[in-house]
C-alpha cells in the first residue's frame, strides 16, 4: 500500500451493498495490483449480509473501508471519490475484475488529460472499445470501469439521475475542455448484471443529451437508438 503522506498514482474503487457472495472475487483480482502506487477504498452502504466480514478479512488489501447507509450507488462513489487520494480514480464494482493497471501510461499522463479510458472485457468474448467523438454526444462510449478519471478533473456525480449519472459525468467532461485520452488496454472484465443493463430509466440519457447538447441533439440520440434497434433485429442470429 502507499506510505503514509505518499500521494497514490491510482486509486481504485469499489462500491458494495449486500454482496457477500461475489465481492471476494473482486477484491482477489485487486490484490495483486496494490502498492506504492496504487490504493484500493471500499464503500460498503452498511450491509447485514456477510459482506463486512469478507471485507474485514481483506485488511492486508483494503487501504480505506468506509461503511455506512447511502442514498444509492452514486452517492456511494461521491463518498468513495471524497476518500481517494489517487491521481487517477477507477471505479471497480461488485462482479468486476481487475485485469490491468496501465501505470506507465498514466505516470505520462499531461495535466490537460481529464480521463484516460480503456478497453472492457464482457460476456462472450466480446470487448468494450471507447470512444470519444462525436458519438459521446449520443450515447456513453466511455466505459465506466475502462476509464481512469483525473481526480482533479472530475465533478461529484450528479444524484439526480438515479442510473446514468456516469454519462451525465463524462457528457461535462466533454465540454470542460479537457481532454480524454483512447488507449487499446484492456483493464477490467465486466459484470453485465449491473443496474445500468437492466434499467427502464432511459429517459434519464435524453435529458442529459439535451442538458449538455441541445433539443436538436436529442433528436438525433433516437433516431440513433432507432436505428441500432433495427440493425440488431437484422443481423442473423449468432453472427
Amino acid at each position: 500500500m502507499p506510505a503514509v503522506g505518499q500521494t497514490p498514482l491510482v486509486t481504485v474503487l469499489t462500491v458494495v451493498y449486500n454482496a457477500a457472495a461475489q465481492i471476494g472475487e473482486t477484491v482477489a483480482s485487486v490484490r495483486r495490483f496494490v502498492g506504492p502506487e496504487v490504493e484500493y477504498v471500499v464503500v460498503d452502504g452498511g450491509s447485514t449480509d456477510g459482506t463486512l466480514e469478507v471485507l474485514h478479512a481483506a485488511a492486508d488489501v483494503i487501504t480505506t473501508l468506509l461503511s455506512e447507509p447511502d442514498s444509492g450507488i452514486y452517492d456511494a462513489m461521491n463518498k468513495g471519490a471524497r476518500l481517494a487520494r489517487g491521481r487517477f480514480l477507477l471505479h471497480l464494482n461488485v462482479g468486476d475484475q481487475l485485469l490491468d493497471l496501465p501505470l506507465d501510461l498514466l505516470r505520462h499522463q499531461p495535466d490537460d488529460v481529464a480521463c484516460v479510458a480503456c478497453r472492457v472485457r464482457l460476456g462472450g468474448g466480446r470487448v468494450f472499445v471507447p470512444s470519444a467523438d462525436w458519438r459521446l454526444r449520443l450515447h456513453n462510449t466511455l466505459h465506466h470501469q475502462g476509464c481512469f478519471y483525473a481526480r482533479s478533473a472530475i465533478p461529484p456525480y450528479d444524484l439526480r439521475y438515479r442510473v446514468f449519472a456516469d454519462f451525465d459525468l463524462n457528457q461535462r467532461l466533454l465540454g470542460s475542455g479537457r481532454r480524454i485520452v483512447v488507449n487499446e488496454a484492456c483493464v477490467a472484465l465486466h459484470d453485465e448484471g449491473g443496474v445500468s443493463n437492466r434499467t427502464g430509466r432511459f429517459g434519464e440519457v435524453y435529458d442529459i443529451v439535451a442538458r449538455h447538447q441541445g433539443p436538436a441533439w436529442v433528436a438525433a440520440c433516437w433516431l440513433y437508438f432507432k436505428w441500432r434497434g433495427l440493425a440488431r433485429r437484422m443481423t442473423p442470429h449468432g453472427s
